[in-house]
C-alpha cells in the first residue's frame, strides 16, 4: 500500500530488494521477465494474425455473398428473358401457322380460280366460285386465256412446221415462220410465269408442275432436233413424233393435275 501511495518509496524498496538478491536470482528474474515479454509479443502477433485472417474471411464471405446475389439476379433475369423469348416464339409460331393456313387457303382458292377459268366462266363467276377478288379473277382469267391460246398455237405451229419439214417445203425457211413461233413461245412462257406467281404452284414444289417443266425441256430439245439439228430425215421425223407426244403429255398433265 505504501508503494502504491508513494512511487518513489516503492522504487527504492524494489531497488533494495534487488540489491539483496544474488546474481543468480537477478539473472533468473531477468530471464523470466524476458520470456514474459517475448510471450506477450508472440500473443499479440498471433492475435493480430487471427484478427487479420478473420477480416479476410469476412471479406471473402462478403465477396461470395455479393457474387451469389449477382448470380441469382442474373439467373432471374435470364429466366425472365427465356420466358419472354418463349412467349415471343409461341407468338411467332402462331402467326406462322396462321400465315401458312391463310396461304394454303389462298392457294386453293387461286387453283379453283384457274379451274373455273378453264371451264369458260367469266370473272364474276370465277370470283364467286373461287372466293377471290374481282381483280384477281380477271387477271387469272386473262393469263389463263393467253396461256391456253399460246399453247394451242404452239402445238398447231409445231405440227405445221413438222409437216413442212417432212415435205421439205421451202415455207419452213420463210422469215415469218422462223420469227412467229418465238413470239408465241415468249407469250406462253410469260403467261405461265404469271400463273405460277398467282397460284404459288412453283416447280420443284408441286410435282405435276415439275413434271410439266421436265416435259417442256424435252419438247424443246426434240423440237430443235426435228427442225434444225437432225442430220437425217429419219432423225428429224423421229424427233418430231416424240415432240408431239411430249406436247400431248404436257396437255394431259395440265388438264388432269394428277399429283
Amino acid at each position: 500500500q505504501t508503494s502504491i501511495d508513494n512511487p518513489a518509496a516503492g522504487l527504492n524498496t524494489f531497488v533494495e530488494v534487488l540489491g539483496g538478491l544474488s546474481h543468480e536470482s537477478i539473472l533468473m528474474l531477468f530471464c523470466a521477465l524476458t520470456l514474459a515479454a517475448l510471450g506477450l509479443l508472440m500473443w499479440q502477433k498471433r492475435l493480430h494474425e487471427e484478427q487479420k485472417q478473420h477480416r479476410e474471411r469476412q471479406s471473402r464471405m462478403e465477396c461470395l455473398t455479393r457474387a451469389s446475389q449477382a448470380q441469382s439476379l442474373l439467373l432471374e433475369q435470364t429466366l425472365e428473358r427465356m420466358q419472354t423469348l418463349e412467349a415471343y416464339v409461341d407468338l411467332l409460331s402462331g402467326k406462322q401457322q396462321q400465315l401458312l393456313t391463310t396461304n394454303t387457303v389462298r392457294k386453293h382458292r387461286l387453283q379453283d380460280a384457274i379451274e373455273c377459268a378453264g371451264s369458260g366462266m367469266n370473272k364474276q363467276e370465277i370470283a364467286r366460285r373461287a372466293g377471290v377478288g374481282s381483280s384477281e379473277a380477271r387477271l387469272i382469267g386473262e393469263l389463263y386465256g393467253i396461256h391456253v391460246a399460246c399453247a394451242s398455237l404452239t402445238f398447231l405451229g409445231f405440227l405445221l412446221r413438222g409437216v413442212w419439214m417432212l415435205q421439205e417445203s421451202p415455207l419452213l425457211q420463210k422469215k415469218p415462220v422462223r420469227i412467229l413461233p418465238h413470239v408465241i413461245d415468249t407469250l406462253l412462257l410469260l403467261s405461265a410465269i404469271g400463273l405460277v406467281i398467282q397460284t404459288g404452284q412453283y416447280p420443284f414444289a408441286v410435282t405435276w408442275v415439275t413434271l410439266k417443266l421436265v416435259l417442256l425441256v424435252v419438247y424443246i430439245v426434240l423440237g430443235l432436233f426435228a427442225l434444225r439439228l437432225g442430220k437425217t430425215k429419219a432423225i428429224r421425223a423421229t424427233s418430231f413424233g416424240l415432240g408431239v407426244v411430249a406436247i400431248l403429255a404436257i396437255f394431259a398433265l395440265a388438264i388432269a393435275k394428277p399429283v
